[in-house]
């Protein structure tokens, strides 16, 4: 695990704490969240995607 993978899945985790300690219904939402971060750290990225990052499309 890298340390952006790290700090996107804790941001991750504190968005759904926040999320259903306000009472939304979110467990879906939670899933999707939780699985793009299962790909991040599989994909084993190590920033965010940049502008400057060759073979990224932008419109």
């Amino acid at each position: 695990m890298t340390a952006f993978t790290r700090f996107l899945g804790e941001k991750a985790e504190r968005y759904i704490e926040l999320r259903q300690s306000l009472g939304y219904a979110f467990s879906k939402q939670a899933a999707t969240l939780r699985a793009f971060v299962r790909y991040v750290e599989h994909a084993q990225f190590d920033a965010p995607a940049t502008p400057g990052q060759p073979g990224l499309l932008y419109s």
